[in-house]
């Protein structure tokens, strides 16, 4: 099923531009609110900008959280000039902070911005974070989602 979303939501980036203008409307809710400099396009993702301000990351949870055991959703980001960050070199890594686990899932990049995650394994309960690391030309940056309670 997450499967078939993804090509779902590549299919429609093929027919339109920006990877936020593209998510079915049965899973998130558009709402285009200028945070800062960028733009947060879904009212039901996860969004930050990067540390140092250079890159937006929007996360869509496709079962609005993460879970014990696989987990798939995909990742749409943007520069600093709210564009779509394109074949850009993007690292994620979960971990437990009290513990020292860390889980790497596979990556695959579709079209304008959006980027699919695949087979993040979380093994155990409790706190997680997903560090998210863009590197694009010359600009690197990271940002840190918290998870305090997986179950």
């Amino acid at each position: 099923m997450r499967f078939f979303l993804s090509i779902s939501i590549m299919f429609f980036l093929l027919l339109t531009g920006c990877a936020g203008n593209n998510v079915p409307a049965s899973k998130f809710s558009r709402i285009d609110k200028k945070v800062g400099n960028f733009t947060k396009h879904l009212k039901e993702s996860l969004f930050k900008a990067t540390d140092n301000g250079l890159f937006s990351i929007e996360v869509l949870l496709f079962e609005g959280n993460l879970k014990l055991g696989r987990n798939d959703f995909d990742i749409v980001i943007h520069d600093i000039s709210d564009n779509d960050v394109e074949d850009a070199d993007i690292k994620i890594l979960a971990r437990m902070p009290e513990n020292g686990i860390k889980v790497k899932p596979g990556m695959q990049y579709y079209r304008s911005g959006l980027y699919s995650v695949s087979k993040l394994e979380l093994t155990m309960p409790g706190h997680w974070e997903l560090l998210i690391t863009v590197k694009k030309d010359h600009s690197q940056d990271r940002v840190v989602f918290d998870f305090p309670n997986i179950q």
